[in-house]
């Protein structure tokens, strides 16, 4: 119960933390789908940099208005002193990857999907989602019994390896090579 709990309050901060993240990816769909659209493949790269750039500065933004008003935030919740313990410790761990990993992770499959390479983006989420947080999340949790603090790690594992597969495709061409759907449909 306490596990639970716990998981409950910390994953509804950690989720109002990286709101504004989640606002840059939709704000990449947009532009760099412009850009693709005008055929300015160059600008829609450009842009793909600069956004995760955005996304990183939003996180510590994010962190720096809302870190103060964390005390206050838990009081509402009116957690016992148990679970207001492990509340803390899984937001240590969910704001080390909101600040080092989300940014990468969460803006780049948008811009991934502007540009028309939906099925990439797709793959690796639910790859990196079932093999690590799932799969993985589950044996660190049950076998080596450090329960959900196991699963916020792998959380932040997945977080990882997803920013490292998708900014290796955002280095390559294929991503930029993707078809249109008005180009498709024409």
């Amino acid at each position: 119960t306490t596990s639970v709990a716990a998981h409950a309050i910390a994953n509804s901060v950690l989720n109002t933390l990286f709101a504004p993240i989640t606002a840059v990816g939709v704000l990449a769909t947009t532009i760099i789908g412009q850009c693709v659209g005008a055929g300015r493949r160059d600008l829609a790269r450009w842009y793909g940099k600069k956004l995760v750039l955005l996304g990183y500065a939003m996180a510590v933004l994010s962190v720096l208005v809302m870190a103060p008003l964390l005390p206050w935030i838990m009081s509402l919740y009116h957690p016992e002193p148990a679970t207001q313990e492990l509340v803390w410790k899984l937001l240590l761990i969910g704001l080390g990857g909101l600040l080092t990993m989300l940014p990468g992770s969460l803006v780049m499959p948008y811009t991934l999907r502007a540009a028309g390479d939906a099925y990439y983006s797709t793959a690796v989420s639910l790859i990196t989602m079932w093999g690590i947080r799932v799969g993985l999340g589950y044996c660190i949790s049950v076998t080596l019994h450090l329960g959900i603090m196991g699963i916020w790690g792998c959380m932040v594992l997945e977080w990882l390896v997803r920013s490292i597969l998708y900014g290796v495709r955002y280095r390559g061409q294929r991503w930029l090579s993707k078809k249109n759907v008005i180009e498709a449909e024409s």
